[in-house]
């Protein structure tokens, strides 16, 4: 499931394609109008992936020491760049 929600005017934003490069390892969503600067958005992907313990790519657990109480605590992290065009 894809969903791109204005989150200042509550409006849902239709998707009319998507497609992913290869070559680039980019993910291109194709939208029915263009989002406005300035607007947030928040944009929701069902997915399902590997995690890596082993490399830092695509989603990664990694792990970060707590500066208040001193403990290591385990994180997912995951790697997206957002490029509009």
């Amino acid at each position: 499931m894809f969903q791109i929600l204005n989150l200042i005017s509550d409006e849902s934003i239709e998707i009319i394609g998507h497609e992913y490069d290869e070559e680039k390892t980019f993910y291109i969503i194709m939208l029915q109008q263009p989002i406005s600067a300035g607007s947030q958005y928040s944009i929701s992907i069902d997915f399902v992936a590997p995690i890596y313990t082993d490399k830092m790519e695509g989603l990664y657990r990694s792990h970060y020491d707590d500066p208040l109480t001193g403990e290591t605590k385990l994180v997912l992290r995951g790697s997206i760049n957002v490029l509009y065009i």
